[in-house]
Order: C-alpha cells, then structure tokens, then sequence
C-alpha cells in the first residue's frame, strides 16, 4: 500500500467518523432544544430546520468529498463525476452562507465587518463566498485536467 493510498484510507475513515458525528449532534441538539420549551412555536421550528440544514450540508459536502477520495484512492480522480462533486460542493458552500447570513443578521457577536442597527454581515459570510469560488475553480481544473487525460488517451 503506497502513502496515497494510507492517507486516502485514514481520510476516509476520518470522514465517515465526521459525519457519524455530525449526525449525533444535529440530533441531540434538536432534541434538547424541544425539551427546554413548553411549547412549540414558530422561532424554534424555524430554527430547527435552519440548524437541521446547516448540518444536512455539512454532511452531503463531507459524502461528496469522500467520493472525490476514493477516485483518488483508485486512480481515477479526473472524471466527470468528480467534476460534478466538485461543483455540488461550490453550491452547498454558498447555500450554507446564505443560511449563516440569515441566522445571524441580528447577532452581534464575533468578527462582525457591517453593523447597522437592522442588520450584521460577520467575516463568515465571505469566508463562504471564498471557499465556494475555490471548490468551483478546482471543478473547472479538473474539467480541464478531465479534457487533456481524454487526449492523451486519444494519442495513445
């Protein structure tokens, strides 16, 4: 087994052990914010499925990544499925930023670049738009990379 393959298999295995629990703590914290409420309203339902999202995202973003490491486990990363992951993750990135923007435009905590008294725009708002601009240049990489292994398949 080559250290491509090693550190393929210990990410994999990390992956699935992040999902597990991302999945743990989604539940646990849904669970735990019906029970310190009396009664259900429409703040705690919304705030449910905003934190059940956030979560689901991470968790379809890390099932994604994990298909990009077995085509690299395998030797086969430049493929069109890993283009479409690739792309799948950009906009899971940037719906995860608009949910975060959404959650904290009256929070007035942390690293905040815009405050006005209706509204906050924090720093995370743009380490998102970042990170999604970065998984969408490396779908277009491995676009590119996809194009020229086609052609020197062709030559070959």
């Amino acid at each position: 087994m080559g250290p491509a393959q090693s550190i393929s298999k210990f990410l994999i295995v990390l992956l699935n052990l992040t999902i597990f629990f991302l999945l743990l703590i989604a539940l646990a914290l849904s669970i735990y914010s019906f029970q310190n409420h009396l009664s259900v309203d429409s703040d705690l339902v919304i705030g449910t499925l905003f934190r059940l999202s956030f979560f689901g995202l991470f968790i379809f973003m890390i099932y994604k990544l994990k298909g990009i490491i077995i085509t690299v486990k395998t030797g086969e990363p430049f493929c069109p499925n890993n283009i479409k992951r690739f792309y799948s993750i950009a906009t899971s990135i940037f719906v995860l930023g608009v949910i975060d923007l959404i959650g904290n435009l009256n929070s007035h905590q942390g690293f905040v670049l815009i405050d006005t008294p209706y509204f906050v725009i924090k720093a995370t708002s743009f380490i998102y738009i970042l990170l999604g601009c970065l998984a969408l240049v490396l779908a277009e990489v491995f676009k590119m990379a996809l194009t020229i292994k086609n052609d020197h398949d062709l030559t070959i």
